[in-house]
């Protein structure tokens, strides 16, 4: 007997107990529609692409595996005027993507052959807001302010700060208008000499509803994101 290779299998099978990664798959033609967890996510990247995204999670007594869909099962988003089914990325994980467009509202739909339809996941997309005056500016740490104005807004938002030298700060403002400031010393880094680009990410977020056909862990969650780079120094 190999014991090197009979342990390592082990260890990956004690693993994979607690880890999603090595979850099984499920057909959907043996799931229910309320018994499907759909975790929906849509991206406005800020470079001209909105994605659509579908998670798919069994959610039986003895099932949490990624469900696969089976052949009539299908999911398409509609982006205002424009429809596309959304393809299988990997175990559970179907997308499909939009250009830019005036559209504002998201409906995905779960069309079956054998169990109840789930047509009407629907959201709709946040503003977008720019984060002006930072592209291309060289900002030192230990001296230089930086302040981020932002309007009230229907949406919750959050700032993101993050870089290769410095260790990422998170800001979540909620709906209400203000300022968010980064005093000099808050963007640490670990090498007091260290430069690089800093990318400052505005995240606004709106949630919709998912179809109540589905379990009622389901989600749908809507962003805009919208970032710009500038240079830090010590």
């Amino acid at each position: 007997m190999n014991f090197h290779r009979a342990l390592s299998g082990i260890i990956f099978s004690a693993l994979c107990v607690g880890m999603a990664g090595c979850r099984g798959t499920t057909r959907s033609d043996s799931l229910d529609t309320s018994d499907i967890v759909a975790t929906f996510t849509v991206t406005d990247d800020g470079y001209g692409s909105v994605y659509a995204e579908a998670r798919l999670e069994a959610r039986t007594a003895n099932n949490d595996n990624w469900v696969k869909l089976a052949s009539g099962d299908t999911l398409t988003a509609t982006f205002g005027k424009q429809a596309s089914n959304l393809t299988e990325m990997g175990s559970g994980l179907y997308q499909t993507s939009f250009g830019l467009s005036n559209a504002a509202d998201m409906t995905i739909s779960f069309n079956r052959t054998k169990f109840d339809d789930a047509p009407d996941s629907f959201g709709f997309m946040p503003e977008a807001l720019d984060l002006g005056g930072f592209d291309g500016a060289v900002i030192s740490r230990g001296s230089d302010f930086i302040i981020i104005e932002l309007p009230a807004t229907e949406s919750d938002k959050s700032v993101t700060i993050s870089g290769s030298c410095v260790t990422t700060l998170t800001f979540d403002i909620g709906r209400d208008g203000g300022d968010v400031t980064v005093y000099p010393g808050d963007l640490y880094s670990s090498d007091s000499l260290a430069e690089c680009d800093v990318t400052m990410t505005l995240t606004t977020t709106m949630y919709g509803e998912a179809d109540p056909a589905f379990h009622p862990d389901s989600s749908f969650v809507l962003m805009r994101e919208r970032a710009t780079t500038f240079y830090s120094i010590p």
